[in-house]
């Protein structure tokens, strides 16, 4: 009798029982004798054909690029890499027809997904369609499979009944995915119940059930397909929580050149095969994840091998066949290899690229000598060098040299780093062009494929550094400081008895009298240890400043121009039309600009420029290391071109007395930085040896108003006879003011403190 002719028939070559399978069915074939010897040469004829025109075919196929992530049955990796399961075989049948190669690249789903976007794969299957992911892929018109997720929790849990005891858990679920995010994801189900949970996002489905076995997790979600082939591995079962129905589909990245001609071809072989109940489709659909495929051998009439059929013609076909497939195993594991050559650089290209997107600079060296093996990109830009030069580099080379930095000791830190563990310590390196800074090193011993690597992972901490320094210096001058304003203010209380009593004096001698001169010079003389004396205690604490909103141009054009008047050097000024205000003591400022235009004329012997510029700089655009408080502020610049600081000397010139003037008093500077700092500002120094020296003063911007002009006081109004009380804690003064007033014709009574002064 004739086959049916939509069975799949599978003809005995010999021997008396054999089978076909027809989606679990099994038939028995008749099998005519006398056509048997034709019959068969045809067929080895035929199947040499194919074979020969998909050698010829297969010479050139198109590259297609698919993401691949673990998630049984539907797609499987093995250790060695190897893509199998539901979706790989759909797909091998798609690509054998249009003569694709298809080229996996693993990872996970959240990996899988950026490529996609990236374009750096072609297409990725099973992706739940949303439209939210239609905005970023192209789907296939076909849904190829029905899914659903569901809650799973630990076989020993007795407690879970109902969406509301979700409340409180730790649920582990796929970071990405569907089950998790989205209008009708589990985390959005649990906020529409007002209840808390804690999700813990997991890079795969076999960590989220080992998460749920182990205790980290109260739960974790999972789809049907995964679950139903895995979820029998774990100490965990089904709860009643089903939820989120979704279609499964190939996606592609949208705009790109392949993405159109794929989906087409795609839609087009599933059009076919989800109209046709016997296609391999649904041959795949059973295999993989309804019921096994019945299959029994049945018996079938004998079969009368022609004994006429030449073993010679038998065998050539034979050996035809096997050179042909010999041929496309060559051609296949030629391409196997290919493709590895090829993975094997995209994981060097994913390595360089995490290797080099730290900003800390890293070093790979032999453990057994120190020889660099390898360095990041942040190492070529923090010290100044190219890839070649760093690989030939010494480690001594880098280091300043100057104890303890030095080549002697980094044999007993790699000693430590192996035996104690990991080192973080600080070091004065070296870049390529001489320049010293300073870094923190974390040093640490590790082992690839058995030998020996000091991976030292190197980050700039200059700028900490300098904020360090510079909070050590103002502690510094903040101590120094206190010392002076005693000193000065008990220095002051002398001076002023001193004062008054000389003019006591010039007044009872009178213009003509002998002492009148050295009256009068011992009175210049205690005017100049007066105002020495008012620096210091502007220097000290006791020299707040009163503040008020100024404008800065004019206080710095009347200073500047007051020091370099009948000098050589002139000023050149550059302020913003649209300067901020600052809240500042104009009489302090003033003194500050005067000290900083003075030294920079000293610093030009010979006459020239000096630049003076007033910028405003938002907060945004303000550095971290200034150490600032938050604000606007404004900049004043005072540059000149004159011989310069040397490099040894230019942290010290803030301190108090010191100078390299042959007649300065040292503390010039030192009230300069005091009074800035005061303000809530903050005073940089820079200078090039030769070419000259710019200070930075950073002053904070106010919003408030200039003050309103107070009208002048006459000078011409007559002292009123008075009673007035004089209370001050030294003697010597009260006594002088006492004499000062009789003079004038007040009455004065004095007190020595506050309550004395209250009960008068």
């Amino acid at each position: 009798m004739p086959p049916d002719h939509d069975k799949l028939l599978i003809r005995p070559l010999w021997g008396d029982c054999r089978k076909y399978v027809n989606m679990g069915k099994a038939h028995k074939i008749a099998v005519p004798s006398r056509s048997f010897p034709i019959r068969l040469s045809l067929l080895f004829i035929i199947i040499f054909s194919v074979l020969f025109q998909v050698e010829q075919t297969a010479a050139e196929p198109q590259t297609v690029r698919v993401g691949a992530y673990p998630n049984s049955p539907k797609i499987h990796i093995d250790e060695q890499g190897e893509v199998t399961g539901f979706w790989p075989d759909l797909l091998a049948h798609i690509a054998t027809a249009e003569n694709w190669e298809i080229r996996y690249v693993a990872g996970s789903w959240q990996q899988g997904l950026d490529r996609l976007s990236n374009q750096e794969i072609d297409l990725m299957p099973d992706v739940v369609f949303t439209e939210a992911r239609a905005e970023r892929f192209t789907f296939s018109e076909s849904t190829i499979m029905m899914s659903w997720s569901r809650l799973y929790v630990h076989q020993d849990n007795q407690q879970f009944q109902s969406v509301r005891d979700l409340d409180g858990l730790r649920i582990a679920a796929l970071k990405g995915s569907v089950n998790l995010e989205g209008p009708s994801g589990l985390r959005e189900m649990v906020r529409s119940f007002n209840l808390s949970a804690t999700f813990l996002e997991l890079e795969d489905y076999d960590a989220v059930f080992a998460a749920v076995e182990s205790g980290q997790a109260d739960a974790g979600v999972s789809n049907r397909n995964f679950a139903n082939q895995n979820a029998g591995r774990y100490a965990i079962k089904k709860t009643p929580l089903i939820f989120q129905p979704a279609n499964l589909k190939f996606a592609f990245p949208q705009n790109s050149a392949t993405t159109d001609d794929l989906k087409n071809r795609i839609d087009v072989h599933l059009t076919q095969w989800q109209n046709d109940s016997n296609s391999i489709y649904f041959q795949l659909l059973a295999e993989y994840f309804e019921a096994e495929v019945a299959e029994r051998e049945v018996e079938v009439w004998p079969s009368w091998l022609a004994r006429s059929l030449q073993g010679a013609v038998f065998l050539s076909l034979i050996a035809g066949l096997v050179i042909a497939v010999s041929r496309l195993q060559v051609r296949r594991k030629t391409r196997e290899l290919n493709l590895r050559n090829e993975e094997l650089k995209a994981g060097e290209q994913r390595y360089r690229e995490i290797f080099n997107s730290p900003s800390d600079a890293i070093f790979v060296h032999d453990a057994s000598n120190g020889k660099i093996l390898d360095v990041n990109r942040a190492v070529l830009d923090m010290y100044g060098l190219t890839y070649e030069e760093a690989m030939v580099t010494e480690v001594g080379s880098l280091s300043s040299g100057h104890p303890p930095y030095t080549t002697e000791r980094i044999p007993d830190l790699i000693k430590a780093a192996i035996e104690q563990g990991p080192q973080v310590f600080d070091w004065q390196a070296k870049k390529a062009n001489g320049e010293l800074f300073w870094v923190e090193v974390s040093l640490r011993f590790t082992e690839i494929t058995g030998q020996g690597r000091v991976i030292a992972v190197v980050r700039d901490i200059t700028d900490r550094m300098r904020m360090e320094e510079e909070a050590l210096k103002i502690k510094k001058l903040e101590s120094v400081g206190v010392l002076a304003g005693g000193i000065a203010h008990d220095f002051n209380n002398i001076l002023s008895a001193v004062l008054g009593n000389l003019e006591l004096s010039r007044g009872e001698t009178g213009p003509g009298h002998a002492a009148a001169p050295l009256l009068e010079a011992a009175e210049d003389a205690v005017k100049r240890a007066a105002k020495l004396t008012k620096q210091l205690l502007t220097f000290s604490r006791g020299g707040a400043p009163v503040k008020e909103a100024a404008c800065l141009p004019q206080i710095i054009r009347e200073s500047a121009d007051f020091v370099v008047s009948g000098s050589s050097v002139a000023c050149n000024f550059e302020c913003s039309d649209d300067l901020w205000l600052v809240n500042s003591d104009s009489g302090q400022i003033s003194q500050v600009i005067q000290n900083l235009v003075l030294n920079a004329r000293h610093a030009m012997p010979d006459g020239g420029i000096v630049k003076i510029g007033c910028t405003n700089l938002p907060a945004a655009k303000i550095e971290p290391v200034l150490g600032l408080a938050p604000g606007d502020y404004v900049v004043i610049t005072i540059s000149d071109a004159g011989i310069g600081i040397p490099r040894n000397i230019i942290d010290k010139i803030f301190d108090p007395y010191f100078t390299t003037k042959q007649e300065g008093s040292g503390l010039g500077l030192a009230t300069t930085h005091s009074i800035i700092v005061k303000h809530g500002g903050h005073l940089h120094a820079d200078s090039k040896p030769g070419q000259g020296s710019e200070f930075r003063l950073y002053l904070p911007a106010t919003k408030e108003d200039l003050p309103l002009s107070q009208p002048a006081v006459s000078e011409n109004v007559k002292p009123l006879s008075a009673r007035i009380m004089i209370m001050d804690d030294e003697e010597m003064i009260r006594n002088l003011v006492v004499r000062l007033l009789s003079r004038k014709g007040y009455q004065v009574i004095t007190a020595i403190d506050g309550t004395k002064a209250i009960e008068l």
